[in-house]
């Protein structure tokens, strides 16, 4: 029994000891689910980047109805791994037909009206104008 706890905590302090080395799990379905690492560098285009949604309604709805997955983000779901697609410098105009970046169209932007289950999407719109995000 004592051999079985000491390989349990070993195992935690190993799992403890990566995450601080940049160890990331990705459980969401965005990306393949598998294990990741954090770099210490800016992000940019074609990156994967590793971040809490902010606490706002539309994420509130999105948390509520199963789209995102509980975990501990201010906003109450887990961290999302998502592409960065635009930088700075780049135009950003995203509409209910698509988003484009520097006029190109981005495949499979298109807004949906209706989740899977035929509920209303909320639109999330911030406001302004929309510079490429810095990670």
């Amino acid at each position: 029994m004592r051999c079985v706890a000491l390989n349990l905590m070993s195992g935690f302090a190993l799992f403890g000891l990566m995450g601080l080395a940049g160890a990331r799990v990705n459980t969401t379905a965005s990306f393949p689910v598998g294990l990741y690492w954090q770099l210490n560098r800016p992000a940019g285009k074609g990156d994967l980047v590793w971040f809490c949604p902010p606490a706002e309604a539309v994420f509130t709805t999105a948390l509520t109805r199963g789209y995102l997955s509980p975990g501990f983000c201010q906003s109450g779901s887990s961290p999302l791994l998502k592409r960065v697609v635009a930088a700075g410098g780049d135009h950003v105009v995203i509409t209910p037909t698509g988003t484009t970046v520097n006029g190109v169209p981005f495949s499979n932007s298109r807004q949906r009206a209706a989740d899977p289950a035929g509920g209303p999407l909320p639109e999330y719109r911030a406001a302004g104008a929309h510079p490429a995000l810095r990670a």
